[in-house]
């Protein structure tokens, strides 16, 4: 860029800000006129006032016109002022409302029952950094003294921390007051958390610590169902045992048989017939035959040791 150019610029932004002004035309002492010098200024001051005003009003939309209708377009520095004034109004309510938007936040609300802690504190940054869109021009503040139980000093915020600052608060006093989340908010204050992105972190290992609860609670009430499922399933396969009583000459009311089947009657009606006993033998391989008494034996035997039972 040549220095002409500079120049040029230079002399466009001194009349926008009304620090140059329009040269005289009034003539030396002794003569009528202006000199050439004089009219030459002038017309070169009015040139530029010329490309001024149609470098704002190009840049301005129609519907803003109003603002500057009753304003004499050569008039650089007055439109200037009108334009600052008007939008610096409209910049500061609308930095209140993005304020006041992310100050009333809160978590879980009814639009939002399920929302993890991460996304809340994602919502946050991003209603915070509007704010910071909206902060104009300086990026540090003035020196501010900063107080605490044991010591003050004095500290250059930077306009971006302080939002920073402000938007940390909103995301722990926008947690509620239930007692669970009373619980997180300390618990939170006790990591002394020095960044937002710190915060932010926590939030996501809130998220991880939520779910692994939720896992082990749905793990815990799906072992109860389906151990009670089981038990109801093995109890609905079990039938009433049906009991059937008998009633014997020399046992009684049993469980077992009756008088016919009774084998100490069926021996004492052996014994008085004097039926020989039976004996038993081995065969040529060895193995023994059960005789016909032996084999009476063991059924009175099986049977004695039932109705002990």
């Amino acid at each position: 860029m040549s220095n002409t150019t500079n120049t040029t610029s230079n002399k466009l932004a001194r009349i926008i800000k009304g620090k140059e002004s329009e040269p005289s035309l009034t003539p030396p002492t002794g003569a009528s006129t202006p000199t050439s010098d004089q009219t030459q200024q002038n017309d070169n001051w009015h040139e530029h006032c010329s490309k001024a005003a149609r470098y704002l009003l190009s840049t301005l939309e129609a519907s803003y016109y109003s603002i500057i209708e009753n304003i004499n377009e050569l008039d650089v520095a007055a439109l200037w002022k009108a334009l600052i004034d008007h939008f610096e109004a409209e910049m500061a309510e609308t930095c209140q409302v993005a304020i006041a938007n992310l100050h009333n936040l809160r978590f879980r609300d009814k639009d939002h029952l399920e929302e993890p802690f991460s996304a809340w504190g994602t919502c946050c940054v991003d209603k915070g950094n509007i704010i910071k869109n909206l902060c104009p021009g300086s990026t540090t503040t003035p020196s501010v003294t900063v107080s605490s139980n044991t010591v003050t000093t004095t500290a250059t915020l930077s306009v971006g921390t302080l939002i920073d600052e402000f938007t940390m608060s909103a995301i722990i006093e926008g947690l509620g007051t239930s007692e669970e989340m009373c619980n997180i908010k300390h618990t939170l204050h006790m990591t002394r958390i020095s960044t937002l992105l710190d915060l932010i972190t926590q939030l996501e290992t809130l998220d991880n610590a939520s779910h692994l609860k939720m896992m082990i609670h749905v793990l815990e009430e799906s072992g109860a169902d389906a151990l009670t499922a089981k038990f109801r399933k093995g109890r609905s396969k079990v039938e009433p045992k049906m009991v059937i009583k008998y009633h014997c000459d020399v046992h009684g009311v049993n469980t077992i048989h009756m008088s016919e089947d009774c084998h100490n009657l069926k021996a004492t009606t052996s014994h008085q017939g004097k039926k020989p006993k039976a004996s038993s033998k081995r065969t040529e391989h060895g193995h023994k035959v059960i005789t016909e008494e032996e084999d009476e034996d063991d059924e009175d035997e099986e049977e004695a040791a039932q109705l002990a039972s």
